[in-house]
Order: structure tokens, then sequence, then C-alpha cells
């Protein structure tokens, strides 16, 4: 049996549902549960070695033994993780680095675990049906979900960085993947202004119900590159080309692929 994607996010996350309403009655409990179970599956690695993670008994023990830390506190160690040593921050070793654009420093590298993946699928479904009760036809045509590229490149000890979005864009089940309106490979142009016009050539095209984005931004460039070249996109979908004659000058540099 075939489900849509609309029914696919009610059955997922109606399931979800009922596990988060058992636990939002009383968020404290569901929090210091999470907390400790945190601490108890990471206690071995450095960082939790050197904090004492097995001395937290209680949560007021919690700030007398953990810092409140910014990034450079914790590159150190993510940099050990980056040369491929284990169990440094975290018990079990990431599957991917999340790049920050480093708008107000250089990128910073955010370890992201197998478990975090999971988390977010799971949130992914529970928002998915939560919107689709006030709004029951926002899945009904494609949905323009707009992502930096999954790998970026890859540590010394060849784990991938990128955009944590771009990684779960391309994990998501078959069915959800297939209602996306532009590829997973239109992230990976490295032409900054060409990118930008092959989403705004494709989403003009499809008839699109939801529009995604980790950065609102990103919206208005989109609609400032439709504005730019309108005639072309017209004309291109006119053709039904990607371009026409085209103003961009592409070459092997300008994509990852």
């Amino acid at each position: 049996m075939r489900f849509s994607l609309p029914s696919l996010a009610k059955v997922q996350g109606g399931f979800l549902k009922y596990s988060l309403d058992r636990l939002t009655p009383n968020p404290h409990r569901a929090q210091k549960k999470l907390l400790f179970d945190i601490l108890r599956k990471n206690k071995d690695s450095e960082y939790g070695q050197a904090f004492g993670f097995s001395k937290i008994r209680k949560e007021k023990d919690f700030p007398k033994h953990i810092p409140i830390n910014q990034y450079q506190d914790l590159e150190p160690y993510i940099d050990k993780i980056k040369s491929g040593q284990q169990k440094v921050l975290t018990n079990v070793a990431p599957v991917m680095f999340n790049l920050t654009s480093g708008t107000t420093d250089k990128p910073k590298y955010i370890p992201v675990t197998e478990a975090t993946n999971r988390r977010t699928k799971l949130l992914m479904y529970q928002w998915l049906f939560r919107a689709l009760l006030d709004h029951p036809s926002f899945l009904d045509k494609k949905i323009l979900l707009i992502t930096s590229a999954a790998t970026e490149g890859y540590t010394t000890a060849g784990v991938p960085y990128g955009s944590v979005s771009g990684a779960i864009y391309q994990r998501l089940p078959r069915r959800i993947r297939s209602a996306y309106a532009l590829p997973a490979l239109v992230s990976a142009i490295k032409n900054y202004e060409l990118r930008y016009y092959v989403m705004a050539r494709i989403a003009m095209e499809a008839e699109v119900s939801f529009i995604a984005t980790p950065n609102p931004t990103t919206l208005l460039k989109l609609a400032a590159s439709g504005i730019q070249y309108q005639e072309e996109i017209v004309q291109s979908i006119y053709e039904g080309a990607l371009f026409t004659r085209s103003k961009f000058h592409i070459n092997a540099t300008d994509t990852n692929i």
C-alpha cells in the first residue's frame, strides 16, 4: 500500500504525538531524565571524565561541575575529533560535522551523532503532523526545501562536514524526497548567482504549496534572483530548458557535481 505524503506524515506524526503528549504535562521531569541519560552515556568520554559526569547526582550539581562554554573552549576537543580521536566529547563518534556559516567568526564545526539525526527526523514528522492539523492542504503540491550542501568536505579522519539540514534532506524517506521541487544536486552548485538562478527557475515552474529553509534571508535572495532573471526564466520555461541564451558561463569549478 502506497501512502501519500500527508498520510505518511499523519501516521508517523500521530504516533509520536501521543508520546510527546504524555511528557508535556511534566516537562521538568522529561528534561531531567534526558539530562541524566546524556551524562550517563558520556561519562567515559574525555570531556565527561574531565568534568566529573559520574559525580553529578542532582541537578544542582550540574552547574558546579560543567562550566558555561563558548565555542573556543570546546574547539581543542573538536580538533581532536576531527583528527580521528575517539570518545572525546561523546562516547560515540560523530557521523558528520555541521558547518556554520561563519557570519560572526570563522566557520564552526559542530559534531552531529546518529542519535541527533534520529531525533531530528522524529521532530520533523512531529512538526509536519501538527502543521497538517492547521493547514490540511500544505503538502498537496511540491515542497520547496532549500538547504546548503550536505557534504562540503572531509576532515583528516574522513568525517564529512557540511549542512546538517542538507544531510537530513538526503536521508528522509523516498516518499518525502519525491515531493521536493529541487533536486539535492542544486545545493552543490558553488557559483552563488548560478545556484539562486537555478533554484528560482525550477521553483517558478513547479506547483509549490510549502517552502522551508533554515535561513529566512534565503527567500529574499531567491525573490531577488527571480526578479533579476524574470525574462530568462519565463523564456526557459516556455522552451522547456534550464537556460535559453544563458547569461552564465558554466564550467567545472561552478559545481561539485
